[in-house]
This record gives structure tokens, C-alpha cells and sequence, in this order.
């Protein structure tokens, strides 16, 4: 904790993302990650295997590399297969709100291009925009608009996160408006992701459950989805994610999440008569 307190303290960051409380989670969820290496390593495999067959599905790859591709939610880039990434397109590019310097190192050593930014459109006027009525989420993807290919990284359902806890604190909102918000904020995601140009795919979880070992069943659960109606996917994978393995929560407790990957959409060029939704 000392560590992440002087760190916290130490870094450069735009001052609104420390007073939002984005940069103590960021070396938060590093911490954990050096912590839980092990067990969330057949998480990143699999997600690395999920974007790999998307790319494959989609025909991008070291034979016709070219073009753009944004990673949005780039986070600790753990969860990315970078080289095959930059083996496909002449340039790829995270996206998230700030990153820590462990992770522009390695961006720059796969030759990544990081960008710092707001998805939700919602950051920079808070808390002052939560004073009145809550402001309507109008989602800007920045560079992924017109990209080849487009991720959505294990964000979706953390995109509510930061505006939430403000709206919070700030006050004076009744419960189901921020439960409505939150759902807003999801929807709009979703449907900026639908208007992108190029292919895009999604990675998030959906469910987290807290399991009990030695009960042997749920204790708790939550859907992180909050009821909002999730594009079909195209080859959709499953699996969970061993989020918090015992004593991380608690000596006999589990924390794990569901996650699903898959394409919302493929570019036009490598559609298949059967391939259902995509477009």
C-alpha cells in the first residue's frame, strides 16, 4: 500500500484523473496483476486466442498487413497478442484514459501508439455536469471511428465505473436514475461501436460471481451487463476469469467473472453467407 501511495504520488498525470481516482486505480489493478500472474494467465491466453481468430475470420493478417487498428480500454496490454497485432496492420493504437509508464514502454517497444482518452465523453465535465440533471452519454471513440478494426478490450462493463462513484458522491440523483445512466452509458458504447467504419469485436465480462469453496456454490452474484441487450456475436467464446483466487477476498471465497468474446461485425469483404449478424 506504501508503495502505491508514493507511486499515486510520484507520477505525472492530467490532475482530473487523479482527482477521479483513475490513476490509483490503474496502479491498483497493476499490483493485482504482478500478484494474481498465474491465475489470470489463461485469461490473457484466451483473450489473445479470441482477438487471434477474429483477425483470422477477418482476413487480417502478415500476408496483406496494412492499414489501422485501435484497442480501445488498451489497460496493461496483458491481454493483447501485440505481435500478431503489429504483424497485421501498419499501425495500432490503444486507447484508454491514461497509461502507466511499465505499459508505454512495451507500446513502444511493439511499436504501439498510445492514446490518452475519454470513450465515454463524460469525464471532463464532472463533477460539474452531475450538479443538474445527469448529462446524456454520447460515446467518442476517437481514432476507432474510421479504423480497419476496432476492439472493445475488456471495458464495457467498467465504462459506468468513474461516473458513477462521482455521481455518487456529488449527490442528489435517486438510485434507478444512476441504475438507468449506467445502462445509458453501456448502450452508448455499444452503438458507437456498431458505427464504426471497420470490423469490430468486443471482449467484456458479463457476470461476476463470488463462489464459496467450501459451501460449494454462489455466495453472491452480479450482472455486469446491468440488463443491457449485448450484440449478437459472431463466434462467440466463453470462459471465466479467475479474478480473485482465495486468500485475495477471503480465505475460502473465489471472485471469478464470465467473459465472452466475439466479432459484433466484419468488414464487408470477408462476410460468409451464414455468418449471421455480422454486417
Amino acid at each position: 500500500m506504501i508503495v502505491e501511495l508514493l507511486r499515486h504520488l510520484l507520477l505525472r498525470c492530467p490532475p482530473h484523473l487523479k482527482r477521479l481516482g483513475v490513476l490509483h486505480d490503474l496502479i491498483a489493478l497493476e499490483h493485482r496483476a504482478r500478484r494474481q500472474r498465474r491465475a489470470w494467465a489463461p485469461h490473457h491466453q484466451q483473450c489473445q486466442q479470441a482477438i487471434t481468430a477474429m483477425l483470422d475470420h477477418c482476413g487480417f493478417g502478415p500476408r496483406n498487413k496494412g492499414g489501422c487498428a485501435v484497442v480501445l480500454g488498451s489497460g496493461l496490454l496483458l491481454d493483447l497478442p501485440l505481435e500478431r497485432l503489429r504483424d497485421s496492420f501498419e499501425q495500432v493504437i490503444g486507447v484508454d484514459l491514461y497509461h502507466l509508464p511499465a505499459v508505454r514502454k512495451r507500446a513502444h517497444q511493439h511499436g504501439l501508439t498510445l492514446v490518452s482518452h475519454d470513450i465515454t465523453g463524460l469525464l471532463a465535465g464532472l463533477p460539474a455536469s452531475l450538479r443538474g440533471a445527469l448529462p446524456t452519454p454520447q460515446a467518442d471513440l476517437g481514432p476507432a471511428t474510421e479504423a480497419d478494426f476496432v476492439l472493445s478490450a475488456n471495458c464495457l462493463s467498467q465504462l459506468a465505473g468513474v461516473p458513477l462513484a462521482v455521481a455518487d458522491a456529488v449527490g442528489g440523483q435517486r438510485p434507478d436514475h444512476l441504475v438507468e445512466w449506467e445502462r445509458a452509458i453501456l448502450r452508448s458504447h455499444l452503438d458507437a461501436l456498431h458505427a464504426c467504419r471497420g470490423a469490430v469485436g468486443l471482449i467484456s465480462d458479463s457476470r461476476r460471481e463470488v463462489w464459496h469453496i467450501r459451501r460449494n456454490e454462489v455466495q453472491d452474484w452480479v450482472d455486469l451487463s446491468h440488463g443491457v441487450a449485448w450484440p449478437a456475436l459472431h463466434d462467440e467464446r466463453m470462459w471465466w476469469w479467475e479474478l480473485a483466487p482465495p486468500p485475495e477476498e477471503g480465505l475460502f471465497l473465489s471472485v471469478r467473472h464470465r467473459v465472452h468474446a466475439g466479432l459484433v461485425k466484419g468488414r464487408a469483404a470477408c462476410v460468409k453467407p451464414d455468418a449471421g449478424t455480422l454486417l
